[in-house]
């Protein structure tokens, strides 16, 4: 059985800095962005069920919403 992998376009993709990006939009704190980006990398890391979504990005931010809100 193969691992599932991201699409093409997130080959390259510095997903950490991407997430990173998102977070500073809810809070001007680099450390409490830093936290939510971690969060929410941690978890789309580890979910087998994410490369199969089929809005990656919606999914992504869906993550990283929650755990802003969880932080602020």
């Amino acid at each position: 059985m193969n691992a599932p992998t991201l699409p093409s376009r997130y080959e390259r993709l510095d997903l950490k800095a991407l997430l990173q990006g998102w977070a500073k939009r809810f809070t001007p704190c680099d450390a409490t962005a830093n936290r939510i980006a971690r969060r929410a990398l941690w978890t789309a890391t580890t979910d087998p069920n994410l490369a199969e979504a089929s809005n990656l990005d919606q999914e992504l931010f869906r993550l990283l919403h929650r755990f802003a809100r969880e932080e602020l």
